[in-house]
């Protein structure tokens, strides 16, 4: 009876090192494999090996044997077998060795024209050059060609060389030249090249037209120049006139607004008019010279 009223023992502990391993997880096979992907990308981002350099180093690899090392005695030479063909695309050149002469670009070709490489020429340029090569040098026509004067100043008379000719961009057949300036006791190849002097009478009749005065006429063209495309235009006493605002073919009265140096070397500036009113009084003749 007594036996019967004691409590059940309790339930043995179950200890840490018996209870059973929990199998590993998918998941957590996929964080494993991405954390070690992504330290691996760490460790080549921060220490790359370079594609050069390998190149290079095979290159060394690849180089012969010197002649002092191949004179001493040695075992029996073996014949060394053909490299394999380079996995490195033949676009990709090796670098020079130290040394070795550098690869020197061939020249440009000439362009054949009126004037030729050598030849030296005296004269004044007037105008400076505004294109991607020639802005700020000093230009000046010779036999009907541009020529750019390197070392030149403008309105100081230069003797020059010849140096080099290129092609127009702009579909003309005759070339430009650059030339150099030289000393001014240089033997020249032909005399000093100067503008032809105007008749009094041409001068006289070529009065260029001043600013504020106002003149009536029909434009009858449009320019083709990329900073005036399509601006109508017109000849005054032999000078060219663009009128801001006037409708070619049209009859207008217009006012001589500013002036600018032309950029044909030809000496005479071109102008800017803008339309005025028809009551506006006229200064300046009517029924002026329309551009032939």
């Amino acid at each position: 009876m007594k036996k019967d009223l004691l409590p059940p023992p309790p339930p043995p502990q179950a200890r840490p090192e018996d209870k059973p391993v929990a199998p590993a997880q998918p998941f957590d096979i996929v964080v494993v494999v991405i954390a070690a992907a992504t330290l691996l990308g760490i460790l080549v981002f921060l220490f790359p090996r370079k594609r050069d350099a390998y190149v290079v180093d095979q290159a060394i690899r690849l180089d012969p044997v010197p002649a002092t090392a191949a004179a001493a005695p040695s075992e029996p030479s073996v014949p060394a077998a053909t490299p394999a063909p380079s996995a490195v695309p033949s676009s990709t050149s090796l670098p020079p060795r130290s040394g070795a002469p550098a690869a020197t670009p061939a020249p440009e070709p000439q362009v054949e024209g009126p004037l030729s490489a050598g030849d030296v020429y005296e004269g004044t340029p007037t105008l400076v050059g505004k294109g991607k090569d020639t802005n700020g040098i000093p230009r000046m026509k010779v036999k009907d060609c541009m020529v750019y004067i390197r070392g030149a100043t403008v309105g100081q008379k230069t003797r020059f060389r010849i140096v080099e000719s290129r092609r127009s961009s702009y579909g003309d057949e005759r070339p430009f030249y650059f030339a150099e300036a030289v000393s001014p006791d240089t033997p020249l190849t032909e005399p000093a090249v100067e503008p032809p002097a105007k008749p009094a009478s041409d001068a006289a009749a070529e009065t260029a037209p001043k600013v504020g005065e106002v003149y009536e006429d029909t434009p009858d063209r449009e320019s083709k120049s990329r900073d005036r495309l399509g601006m109508p235009w017109m000849r005054v006493k032999g000078h060219v006139v663009f009128i801001r605002g006037a409708v070619v073919g049209q009859k207008t009265r217009f006012r001589i607004a500013e002036s600018q140096p032309s950029a044909h070397g030809d000496g005479r500036p071109i102008f800017f008019a803008d339309v005025v009113s028809p009551d506006t009084p006229v200064t300046g003749p009517s029924g002026t010279e329309s551009a032939p």
